[in-house]
């Protein structure tokens, strides 16, 4: 239980050890804790589904999703042996960082179409740029002081 932490975006090979990690964590069970909705997630662009690996096996998840209007979190759940290391406050770091991107590039995306009728592929490329910078710029800012 010594390793250091990693997080990750999840991928279609991480589902069943995600399901895993919630029976594990004790997490609430819900009816989109199934491999179809998981998914159906990771195909979602305005969602996503972090992990957080240490030791070599997923110990941690957080899930988020952009509804066009807010931010959204769910799936918060660290396995109990790897609680009280900080594994939670990374993940909800990184989750919000995404958030704010994804809140950014929605926010252009209305603002250009509402201004120019629609959306051209430089937009596009635009917002792409728009939501990674400012998730690198919220991850790199940290935790307020």
């Amino acid at each position: 239980m010594a390793g250091a932490v990693a997080t990750r975006k999840g991928r279609p090979e991480d589902i069943e050890r995600v399901l895993e990690l919630w029976r594990q964590a004790e997490a609430t069970p819900g009816a989109t804790d199934t491999r179809e909705s998981l998914t159906r997630l990771l195909a979602e662009p305005a969602a996503v589904l972090l992990l957080a690996e240490a030791d070599g096996r997923v110990v941690g998840t957080v899930i988020g999703g952009w509804d066009g209007w807010r931010g959204n979190i769910y799936r918060l759940a660290v396995l109990p042996e790897y609680r009280r290391r900080g594994i939670a406050g990374a993940l909800m770091r990184e989750v919000d960082a995404v958030l704010a991107g994804l809140g950014a590039a929605f926010a252009v995306q209305r603002h250009a179409v509402r201004r120019l009728g629609g959306i051209t592929g430089d937009v596009l490329g635009a917002l792409a740029e728009i939501a990674a910078t400012v998730t690198l710029v919220v991850a790199a800012m940290g935790p307020p002081a």
